[in-house]
């Protein structure tokens, strides 16, 4: 009996242990098909993160190396889990070693969380870049089209110019040209007009003195009753003359002014017509007339009972006509 006691005591106990080591290797088993799954699981987000990241950012080479680590861990992970199946009669140093890497496995599920978390940080700050970049290159675009705009307008102005300036410049020649001439022809003209002021100047000249010997006199004498005296004077086409007569005498004379007409009239004894008449021992007169010649008759009456000395002057201003 005693030793049946023991054997059942001692099964009991054995049952007992192999129920703990079950259950102690059930929940290693559990905990380690989880953490597989996680890092399935993680492996898959990583993939993807991989996937974008490297559409964004191209840094193709970084990532590469992050997952060459990543597999070799898990290549070291599938290691230890064909040496955990190998050693599973040693549950107790199985279990040890399963928790161990479980351990390490949580870090570095954590790390890679926190290296997500910085990569999907990354990429939002990449896509908020991205199209703030567009939106610069799109209004960049719309500037490089409107400057481009103006740059053609600008070179169709420039031709238009350079084409009004050779035409400009074309015109410059010729009337640089027709410049000299006419200063050749001006320099001549010049000379030709220096040369015929000279003449005018003599000529006009000689034709004020012609003018002052047909409109002037002076002289004296005397008269006996019934003689007269003339002189005569010219004021030429164009022109219109104011006589003007001064006569002194010792006794009253008659002084006339008349046309060659009227002259012979008078001295023939028929009637005429004069410009003027005057008579007194000092007579100062002028009288207006037109072109012509006019004789100034001074004469001593024949009903005076004297002879008469007389002095006279005589001159003429002439003004021109104005067509």
């Amino acid at each position: 009996m005693p030793s049946t006691n023991a054997y059942l005591i001692g099964f009991v106990v054995l049952v007992v242990v192999a129920a703990v080591f079950a259950i102690l290797w059930f929940m290693a088993y559990m905990n380690y098909t989880s953490l597989e799954i996680r890092y399935v699981n993680l492996q898959n987000q990583y993939t993807n993160l991989q996937s974008q990241y490297n559409t964004l950012k191209g840094e193709y080479a970084t990532l590469g190396s992050n997952y060459t680590n990543l597999k070799n861990q898990y290549d070291n992970l599938q290691n230890q889990y064909s040496s955990l199946q190998s050693r599973y009669q040693t549950l107790q140093s199985q279990y040890s070693s399963l928790q161990s890497q479980y351990t390490n496995l949580e870090s570095n599920y954590t790390t890679l969380k926190n290296q997500y978390s910085t990569l999907q940080s990354q990429y939002q700050q990449l896509k908020t870049n991205y199209t703030s970049l567009q939106n610069q290159y799109n209004s960049l675009q719309a500037q490089y089209a409107s400057l481009q705009s103006q740059y053609l307008n600008l070179q169709k102005q420039y031709n238009t110019l350079e084409t009004n300036y050779t035409n400009l410049k074309l015109s410059y020649n010729n009337l640089q040209s027709q410049y000299q001439i006419l200063q050749l022809q001006y320099n001549s003209l010049q000379g030709q007009y220096s040369s015929l002021q000279s003449q005018y100047s003599k000529l006009n000249s000689t034709f004020w003195n012609m003018l002052t010997y047909l409109g002037q006199d002076s002289g004296s004498g005397t008269l006996s009753p019934g003689y007269f005296t003339r002189t005569w004077v010219v004021v030429p086409s164009g022109f219109s003359g104011t006589i003007h007569i001064t006569v002194s005498a010792s006794s009253s004379i008659g002084v006339y002014v008349f046309n060659l007409y009227n002259l012979i009239q008078w001295a023939e004894g028929y009637s005429y017509t004069y410009y003027l008449y005057d008579y007194g021992t000092y007579i100062n007169d002028q009288v207006s007339v037109g072109p012509g010649l006019y004789i100034i008759v001074i004469v001593n009456p024949s009903s005076s009972t004297a002879t008469a000395s007389y002095s006279y002057v005589i001159t003429t201003t002439y003004t021109l006509i104005s067509s």
